[in-house]
């Protein structure tokens, strides 16, 4: 009994309990550990593949369908060459000249609208980058007519939304010149 209350109690193989029970919670820690390791890493990986395989979805359903919305513009800029060329007939009885420069019009329009059918949408940014890469001052003073009519725009709908106010809504000069035009 005396065995018992000293500490000293030993396994069958004659070695101390005490020492073999923190080294297998040791080995089996560390087991434990690597096989984590090993699952986060592979978590990680088949995680980054499901991604790739998404965006690589998510970019062909894309591309597929801005493609097919470039089909439809064309067709669109091909009615829009149909019609240039009916109003060219309609000139051509009044004026041959104009109404030849609007044929030649309606021809060119139709031209890029085939030209459009037989692209992708990427084939179509390849060659905007490359027509802005050759002409950078021909696309920069295209924008800045863009803005500039698009500033003219926006300013003259705020300035008929203000002419549009009851005089109670606007400014006493408003009121006024409402007055006098009346």
């Amino acid at each position: 009994m005396a065995d018992e209350h000293s500490g000293n109690d030993t396994s069958s193989s004659g070695s101390p309990v005490g020492d073999q029970q923190p080294e297998k919670i040791r080995k089996a820690a560390s087991e434990a550990v690597s096989e984590a390791s090993n699952l986060v890493r592979d978590g990680k990986e088949k995680a980054k593949s499901a991604a790739a395989d998404a965006a690589l979805t998510v970019t062909d359903i894309s591309k597929k369908f801005l493609d097919r919305q470039l089909g439809t513009g064309a067709t669109t800029v091909g009615h829009l060459a149909n019609s240039i060329r009916v109003a060219a007939d309609s000139l051509q009885r009044e004026s041959p000249v104009l109404g030849g420069v609007i044929r030649g019009l309606a021809n060119t329009v139709d031209s890029y609208a085939d030209d459009l059918k037989d692209q992708t949408v990427e084939q179509l940014v390849h060659s905007a980058s490359d027509f802005t890469r050759r002409q950078p001052a021909l696309v920069f003073g295209l924008a800045a007519l863009v803005g500039f009519f698009t500033f003219r725009t926006v300013k003259n709908t705020s300035a008929v939304e203000v002419r549009r106010r009851s005089p109670s809504e606007g400014t006493m000069a408003d009121f006024e010149a409402r007055r006098e035009d009346q």
